[in-house]
């Protein structure tokens, strides 16, 4: 399978920023093998690297647009008159009482089926937005060499 110039940039890129961690650890490692006392340290040098990975482009598919909850509840107060601060309370304290149980928040708040399936109907009606599948990107890094311009410094 040949990869596009585009598609292979962001295999590249995600698996950079995948495999970042692991080849700062070897740096790390080749750089001195002990520990390095807590502080924020300047490294220069050259480092070569082997990168082995494999790409896997899923794919397209739609997202529906995720509400902001605070907006809504904004929204539900400034229309529901009198009661809207009681029902706010109402709500802030069954949310108090399950996140101190442990128990799942909206499971906790009481909200009838019936309501929440209209709720679940209703914004299936949204429009969706077209998404590029994922691209998901497994491999290792292998340090080849690293040449170390000097030990590290603490930086200022």
């Amino acid at each position: 399978m040949n990869l596009t110039d585009k598609t292979l940039g962001t295999a590249i890129a995600q698996t950079t920023a995948h495999l970042d961690n692991l080849v700062q650890t070897a740096i790390a490692k080749k750089i001195k093998p002990e520990p390095l006392p807590p502080g924020k340290y300047r490294v220069e040098g050259l480092a070569t690297i082997r990168i082995i990975a494999d790409v896997k482009k899923g794919d397209p598919g739609e997202y529906a647009a995720v509400l902001p909850a605070k907006a809504i509840l904004g929204l539900l107060l400034d229309h529901s008159g009198v009661v809207g601060p009681k029902i706010l309370a109402k709500i802030l304290a069954r949310a108090t009482d399950a996140l101190a149980n442990g128990d799942k928040l909206g499971e906790s708040l009481g909200a009838s089926a019936a309501s929440v399936a209209l709720v679940e109907t209703e914004l299936a009606k949204l429009p969706k937005k077209p998404r590029e599948g994922n691209t998901r990107v497994d491999g290792i890094v292998e340090l080849i060499e690293f040449e170390p311009a000097a030990q590290p410094a603490l930086a200022e």
